[in-house]
């Protein structure tokens, strides 16, 4: 069977420039080894794609900054230059899913070493040695 581990957004940055739903819904994160760049949510997509279009000359994506996660932890910065492809999601497959979806393809773990606990449900980032 297929597990997703998902971990909460606490901010993301196109630019340096802060990306918010506009409805106010969270947004989670998951790692997909067979992306390599990313994807999100339609609305995220359209958020980012017009905070680089009020940056004169902003490129698209640019520099994408995504802190992972929880209110009592400190965050984890994903930061990938030009991930490529970067691509919408209109519609999520998950029908009990009330939020956004980011996923993080293989660009943003490079030079990172992910670990999973299987038997306790949790995720781990660090740098690889």
């Amino acid at each position: 069977p297929v597990e997703h581990y998902a971990t909460r957004v606490s901010a993301m940055r196109v630019n340096g420039r802060a990306i918010r739903p506009p409805d106010g819904k969270p947004v989670f994160a998951i790692f997909d080894t067979g992306t390599t760049g990313m994807a999100m949510s339609g609305a995220l997509w359209d958020a980012s794609l017009d905070a680089c279009l009020a940056a004169a000359g902003a490129r698209w994506p640019g520099v994408v900054d995504v802190d992972l996660g929880m209110p009592r932890s400190p965050p984890v910065t994903m930061s990938v230059d030009r991930p490529f492809p970067t691509t919408p999601i209109r519609k999520i497959p998950w029908k009990l899913f009330d939020g956004h979806l980011i996923v993080l393809g293989l660009s943003f773990l490079q030079d990172r070493a992910l670990t999973v606990d299987v038997d306790k449900k949790r995720m781990w980032l660090g740098y690889d040695a």
